[in-house]
């Protein structure tokens, strides 16, 4: 990725249906839009943010969720990127990833360790899975979400590991993550997740029965070895996107 500032720190990316790339970034507190090779365009957004961290993108909307996280907030754009609506503002506390699952938007509360779940067009009451622990379904410190059908994902720092939640219960704990700092799912269900001191990206595969209920999950002892910090993943077409701090690689895998 060409880097068009001189001090940058990227976050999260994600592809558009234009195949263009949206790339948090959060010295600049900024959302930059690259060419689909990486190549930095231009800042789309460069107001109202504070270390923004994770995107999604709703293509029934066509909008764009940003985890603000030192506002506390996930701020929402239309597609000419003016921000519409906040959600969790007064609910969450540093939050980091996000994920639209089943159209309910789906937060990693960091400090308050636990993941956040909003309608769309905001609520007062949103529900909470997790809360501090090492325990099965407790979290410390989520930073990455990802689903997958009726899973959700989650990679913990504080505790060094992923679980796996279906219907709000864990259903699978995979210790020895170091760092467990996101993760994303390809459209086969194999699921890679960034240990970030480590420079490393571990994998698992999800299989279902011929019944499609009964999910059972197949773990590799392979890692992708990095030469930098992957601060998030994402799902590219055919590739694996992986963002560190000074730019964008996609790997084969």
């Amino acid at each position: 990725m060409t880097n068009l500032f001189k001090d940058q720190e990227y976050r999260f990316a994600i592809r558009r249906r234009d195949q263009s790339l949206l790339v948090s970034c959060q010295i600049s507190d900024s959302i930059i839009l690259a060419t689909g090779e990486g190549d930095v365009l231009a800042e789309i957004i460069k107001t109202d943010l504070n270390k923004p961290q994770g995107l999604a993108f709703d293509d029934q909307t066509n909008e764009l969720y940003v985890v603000d996280r030192h506002s506390d907030s996930v701020k929402v754009y239309d597609k000419e990127y003016n921000q519409v609506r906040v959600l969790g503002k007064g609910q969450l506390k540093e939050p980091v990833g996000i994920t639209i699952m089943d159209n309910v938007v789906c937060v990693a509360d960091n400090e308050n360790h636990r993941i956040a779940f909003f309608e769309k067009e905001g609520c007062d009451e949103p529900q909470f899975i997790g809360g501090f622990g090492t325990g099965r379904g407790e979290l410390h410190c989520p930073c990455g979400i990802a689903s997958f059908k009726d899973l959700l994902i989650v990679a913990e720092w504080g505790n060094g590991r992923i679980q796996v939640f279906r219907n709000n219960k864990s259903i699978l704990v995979l210790d020895g993550c170091v760092h467990a700092h996101s993760v994303t799912v390809s459209p086969n269900g194999v699921v890679y997740y960034a240990m970030y001191s480590h420079k490393r990206i571990g994998s698992f595969k999800i299989e279902y029965d011929r019944d499609d209920e009964t999910p059972r999950f197949v773990i590799s002892d392979k890692v992708i070895e990095l030469s930098a910090e992957p601060t998030s993943l994402f799902w590219d077409k055919t590739k694996l996107g992986v963002v560190t701090a000074r730019k964008i690689l996609f790997v084969d895998v």
